[in-house]
């Protein structure tokens, strides 16, 4: 039979009383998350917006709130459409998925969401083709010949 050679202290029994009263309270205690769909849902305009803006759409961050409580904004449609698509895409990412990480079939089906209603049904979940171009503001062509004095390319 097991003897351990140590005697309880005052001070030990005091630490193991109040730990297991605060794992008691812990247990029993109700966690008011209330602020969480608020805080996901800022998260996600935030995420949309910056992402959106990135790509050249001109909707401000209260538009962007706006759009995604539904509300009509007055912007074209095809700035609307690019939240709309980004906020589910967002979702669709959020909900997770049986088939474990994300691969290149689920991949492919985000971008069909994107992409939904922004680009021809033959382009949306599908590889590009051709390469991307350069264009400045008038959006006229920019050609960006090598530098033959640069080494790190």
């Amino acid at each position: 039979m097991y003897k351990p050679r140590f005697q309880i202290s005052p001070l030990l029994l005091r630490w193991l009383t109040e730990a297991t009263e605060l794992r008691a309270w812990i247990e029993h205690s109700i966690v008011d998350v209330a602020w969480i769909p608020l805080l996901q849902r800022d998260t996600a305009t935030r995420l949309t917006h910056s992402s959106t803006s990135i790509e050249g759409n001109p909707l401000s961050l209260p538009m962007v709130e706006a759009v995604a409580r539904g509300e009509e904004t007055g912007a074209p449609r095809s700035a609307v459409l690019e939240i709309e698509n980004y906020l589910a895409a967002l979702q669709r990412i959020w909900a997770g998925s049986d088939q474990g990480p994300i691969g290149e079939m689920e991949l492919l089906k985000l971008h069909a969401r994107l992409t939904k209603g922004l680009l021809s049904d033959n382009k949306c979940g599908a590889y590009k083709t051709v390469a991307n171009r350069v264009i400045d503001a008038r959006r006229n062509p920019v050609y960006f010949p090598p530098d033959p004095r640069r080494h790190d390319r």
